[in-house]
C-alpha cells in the first residue's frame, strides 16, 4: 500500500514537474517575443524618422532649386530690360540700368531671406519629428521594461506563494498557477 502511494506520488511529482517546466518554458518564449516585438518597433520607428528626414532633406532642396530658378528668372529678366533700354538711348540706358540692379538685388535678399526662413522651418521640423519619434522610443522601451518587471513580479509570487516554491497556496489544499 505504501508503495503504491510513493508511486502516486512520484508520478504527481513528474507532472508538477512537467508542468513546471512547459510554463518555463513558455515564459522564456514570451519574453523573446516581447523583445522581438519591441525591437521591430524600435526599428520601425528609427526608419520613419530617417524617411521623414529624408523629406524634409528633399523639401529644402527643392525650395533651394526653385530660388536659384527665382534668381536666374530674375537675371534674365534684367539683362532684356538692359538691352531693350540700350537701343533707346544711352542715358537712358544707365537709369534704367541702375533701377534694374537695385531691384534684383532687393529681390534676391527678400528670396534669400524668406528661403532661410523657409530652411528655419523646415529644420523645426524635423527637430520636432525627431523629438517625437525619439518619445516614441522612449515609450516603447518603457512598456517593455513594465511588462518585463510585471512577469519577474508574476513570477516572484508564483514561487514564494506558501515560501517552499511548490505553488502550494498554505491552508487551502489547492495548487496555484499564474501565467502573465
Amino acid at each position: 500500500m505504501s508503495q503504491k502511494t510513493m508511486v502516486i506520488s512520484q508520478n504527481a511529482m513528474q507532472r508538477m514537474q512537467q508542468k513546471h517546466a512547459m510554463q518555463s518554458l513558455l515564459q522564456e518564449e514570451e519574453i523573446k517575443t516581447l523583445n522581438q516585438t519591441h525591437e521591430l518597433d524600435k526599428k520601425e520607428l528609427v526608419k520613419d524618422g530617417e524617411y521623414d528626414a529624408m523629406m524634409a532633406q528633399f523639401n529644402i532642396d527643392q525650395l533651394h532649386a526653385l530660388n536659384e530658378r527665382n534668381i536666374q528668372s530674375i537675371e534674365t529678366q534684367m539683362s532684356i530690360d538692359v538691352e531693350l533700354v540700350s537701343v533707346e538711348s544711352n542715358l537712358t540706358v544707365q537709369r534704367i540700368e541702375d533701377e534694374t540692379r537695385m531691384e534684383t538685388e532687393k529681390i534676391r535678399e527678400q528670396s534669400i531671406a524668406d528661403g532661410e526662413v523657409d530652411i528655419a522651418k523646415t529644420k523645426a521640423e524635423i527637430d520636432v519629428l525627431l523629438a517625437e519619434g525619439e518619445l516614441d522610443v522612449a515609450k516603447n522601451i518603457a512598456k517593455g521594461e513594465k511588462g518585463m518587471l510585471q512577469f519577474h513580479l508574476c513570477c516572484h509570487e508564483f514561487c514564494v506563494l506558501d515560501g517552499t516554491g511548490t505553488g502550494h497556496v498554505r491552508g487551502t489544499g489547492h495548487w496555484r498557477y499564474r501565467v502573465g
